[in-house]
């Protein structure tokens, strides 16, 4: 027998009850001992203090995301008015990963298609030519551009998680795009044994169709895919968490709280802020025979609510009238608080982690050096790039493709052999090859960017195309056409011109020199001649 036991029995002949707790307590003691192992002794811990009042339970996407959408929607729609941290977010994101837009260049793979590469050339100027006059008010709402389609749909689905966008086909034969709110989606339990939850419908495990409400407060089925090609009828855009999760979550969902609570202490700093600078002297007057409020010297003007006679507004320096018998005093609330900028930093910090977005580009304040600031916009891009690639893959790209079937199936595409491409699936992919490109990262020094793409280009890490896309948005073919063009303008005019032509930048790098003033065939000189005078002197 232990000396604990000795001592437990002889608690309880004093105190039975203790001695009781005692025993109960050391029995609880020795199965944690035998239980307890790997998490059991920390997250999982059923024991420790800091964690007893933490009773998380969690259920399938489904119980977590779906059951609590609505709600997450309308709070985050409402931060979207109201908070201007959430603002700022979601209008970085937007303005940084799809600004003026995401343009399409299409890049077709024509070996695989068995064309050569005049005929690839040819296929890629129609494509490039129809997108041009199709993106212009491809919008069936009000014809918007297929950019300010993108912005909306971006910023829909970072607003409320997701977004749909249909695709139905004008008489014309172009494709039209007709944005869906994630509102309008949504619909009871199914009928006869259909698993429809938040107006979404699977079907062994597979999304097949979604259910959109009407104005007759009916639902409209509209079947994921449909027609001999199977092509998608409609577009669901949204980012999944969870597996089997049916409806996308808010981007602001996570800071919810901690955005409202930030929000109601600025306005609250504001508002003190407001009162503290007015300074307001009430002074004693015999004309005045009716209290304040109720006719003493006091206009509707005067009244926050003209409806309640006991609501005044303060002013800069008012002068206000009291009733006799009440004594003048002066107010001017002084208040200054020192410590706002560094608390909202400080939780701006912690929201733009959550976010994935910088406090320095979420605040739009850059005060650190070149490097602290280079740092916050290459965190602020990869998130971005995600983004753009995001939306590029369920929107962008579905669309693009729809968009050629039409021009494929209406003949505008030459050499193209369409039993194939009805049969093959790769020969289609083949003809959807594009690139998009939209607004650039920008530069803090764009010397430096210059420099180092020019250093990355001549050492074959990417392309001229590829760093005009990321330095400014441009095609570099079509620059390269255009240079060639002015080349032969200047040419003929007689006037000087800087771009060099191949043979003479090849001419260039034997002489020692580069395209940036001529240092290095400076400095090989003064090597030659230095050298030259070494070995005058030595004969």
């Amino acid at each position: 027998m232990g000396i604990g036991n000795v001592i437990d029995k002889a608690v309880g002949v004093i105190n039975p009850e203790a001695g009781l707790k005692r025993t109960l307590y050391r029995e609880k003691m020795e199965v944690f001992k035998i239980v307890n192992k790997g998490y059991d002794e920390h997250g999982a811990s059923r024991r420790k203090k800091a964690l007893k009042g933490m009773n998380a339970d969690s259920g399938t996407a489904d119980e977590d995301i779906g059951e609590n959408h609505e709600i997450l929607v309308k709070r985050s729609r409402s931060l979207w008015q109201g908070s201007t941290v959430a603002t700022a977010a979601i209008k970085n994101i937007t303005t940084n990963a799809v600004g003026t837009g995401l343009k399409a260049k299409p890049s077709i793979d024509y070996e695989y298609l068995d064309l050569k590469e005049e005929q690839k050339t040819e296929i890629e100027k129609i494509i490039e030519r129809e997108y041009q006059y199709w993106s212009k008010n491809c919008g069936l709402f009000r014809e918007e551009s297929f950019e300010e389609v993108q912005n909306l749909v971006m910023l829909s689905q970072l607003m409320s998680g997701d977004v749909f966008v249909l695709l139905p086909v004008e008489k014309d034969g172009y494709l039209k795009l007709q944005v869906i709110e994630g509102d309008q989606v949504g619909a009871g339990l199914g009928s006869g044994g259909a698993d429809i939850k938040n107006g979404v419908e699977l079907q062994n495990g597979k999304i097949v169709a979604y259910h959109i409400k009407q104005k007759s407060m009916q639902t409209k089925r509209i079947t994921l895919r449909g027609g001999t090609s199977q092509k998608r009828n409609i577009l669901h855009i949204m980012l999944a968490e969870r597996p089997a999760q049916r409806r996308g979550v808010p981007y602001l969902a996570h800071v919810i709280e901690d955005l409202k609570q930030l929000d109601r202490y600025q306005k609250a700093e504001l508002h003190a802020a407001v009162i503290a600078s007015f300074f307001t002297v009430f002074i004693e007057t015999p004309d005045i025979t009716e209290p304040l409020g109720k006719g003493g010297g006091i206009s509707e003007k005067d009244q926050i609510d003209k409806e309640d006679e006991s609501t005044l507004e303060l002013g800069q320096g008012n002068i206000m009238a009291l009733d006799k018998g009440e004594r003048a005093s002066v107010v001017n609330p002084a208040r200054q608080n020192a410590s706002f900028e560094s608390f909202v930093t400080s939780i701006c910090r912690n929201i733009g982690a959550a976010l994935e977005i910088p406090f320095e580009s979420l605040l739009k304040h850059f005060s650190s050096s070149y490097s602290a600031s280079r740092a916050a916009l290459l965190e602020l891009w990869k998130f971005v790039k995600y983004r753009r690639y995001f939306l590029i893959k369920q929107f962008c790209n579905p669309v693009y493709e729809q968009f050629i079937d039409l021009l494929v199936y209406s003949g505008k595409l030459p050499h193209i052999n369409k039993e194939r491409y009805k049969k093959d699936p790769l020969y289609r992919e083949a003809l959807y090859k594009c690139m998009w490109y939209g607004p650039s990262q920008g530069q803090i020094d764009p010397l430096k960017e210059v420099v180092a793409a020019e250093k990355r280009i001549n050492l074959g890490i990417t392309t001229r195309t590829q760093e005009t896309m990321e330095m400014n948005g441009g095609d570099w073919e079509k620059n390269a056409e255009q240079l060639r063009k002015e080349k032969e303008i200047m040419d003929n005019l007689g006037i000087a011109n800087n771009v060099k032509s191949k043979e003479e930048t090849v001419q260039s790098e034997e002489e020692g020199t580069d395209n940036r003033g001529g240092k290095r065939e400076g400095a090989g000189r003064k090597k030659e001649n230095e050298e030259d005078e070494k070995e005058g002197e030595e004969n």
